[in-house]
């Protein structure tokens, strides 16, 4: 089942059924864990279900918002990628049209929604490029959580176990996995590599140097972190100054070009690098 009509009945026999049998057709259809274990899920996630979401196409956030009771507007906006009003019961979101990538876009309006579900006190949110993203906002305990709801949103883990690949993931198949959720591959790479069953460790560079935080998935070491600078052997760094873009060749390399820590002498790493038009560029090591 989804979800196309903005006009959606809040309280009728009809839909209370209508949900309830979409549910358990989900959880049927769907890779995931048996219905027992329903009240695990984060609430994101149960929003899905409840939305009839057993796939990647089903992932209608617009159709999602007018099941809340939202109406979407995209539009031009000044400073800001997103806004939300709310009003009692009804509420309105604006997407910025400025912000060509749809991928952005969408996680946006998730972003959004996870302000009206989450943070009912507040009538009204302006949200710029540093607060939406799945890095951003981490200043601000109320746009990370936001930025974490999102995330499963558009990535919900139910539906992302069964195409993580065994063996070390590459951006090659993180683009894939965006492309089939809808989503930017810099969103997907930083959830995908904190699901990542080996030992990952994902960063941001911008003009050679480390921008932000950095990922370290739960089976990688604790005292190794990413390089403050990018190392002028690798691709990453003719990236960033060449001014070469796109993706890069998982290698295998000396762990002293990528890595900080007391063990790095005579470790190799795989590092693969993806440039973006904006200069930055992520860096994907696997130990």
């Amino acid at each position: 089942m989804r979800l196309r009509s903005a006009k959606v009945p809040t309280s009728s026999p009809w839909l209370i059924l209508s949900r309830f049998t979409t549910t358990l057709s989900c959880l049927a259809r769907s890779r995931m864990a048996p219905i027992r274990n329903y009240l695990g899920l984060s609430p994101p996630e149960k929003l899905l279900l409840r939305c009839g979401v057993a796939r990647p196409d089903d992932i209608d956030l617009d159709a999602i918002a007018a099941f809340l009771g939202v109406d979407v507007l995209y539009r031009p906006l000044d400073r800001c990628e997103a806004r939300l009003v709310r009003r009692g019961s009804r509420g309105v979101v604006s997407i910025n049209t400025n912000t060509a990538n749809v991928g952005r876009r969408r996680f946006s309006l998730a972003h959004e929604l996870a302000h009206w579900e989450c943070d009912t006190a507040r009538a009204s949110f302006s949200c710029g490029a540093s607060d939406v993203g799945p890095t951003s906002g981490e200043g601000r305990r109320v746009e990370a959580d936001a930025n974490a709801f999102a995330s499963q949103l558009v990535l919900p883990d139910y539906l992302l176990r069964g195409r993580l690949p065994e063996r070390a993931i590459t951006f090659n198949q993180i683009a894939t996995i965006g492309e089939d959720f809808r989503v930017s591959t810099s969103a997907a790479a930083w959830k995908l590599a904190r699901m990542s069953a080996g030992s990952v460790l994902l960063a941001a560079y911008r003009n050679g140097r480390r921008a932000g935080k950095f990922l370290r998935s739960r089976a990688a070491p604790l005292d190794l972190e990413p390089a403050f600078e990018l190392h002028h052997d690798t691709e990453a760094f003719a990236m960033t100054f060449a001014e070469r873009r796109g993706l890069g060749t998982p290698r295998r390399e000396p762990a002293e070009r990528w890595l900080l820590g007391s063990r790095v002498r005579g470790l190799q790493v795989t590092a693969q690098s993806l440039g973006f038009a904006s200069g930055e560029v992520l860096v994907l090591l696997h130990l």
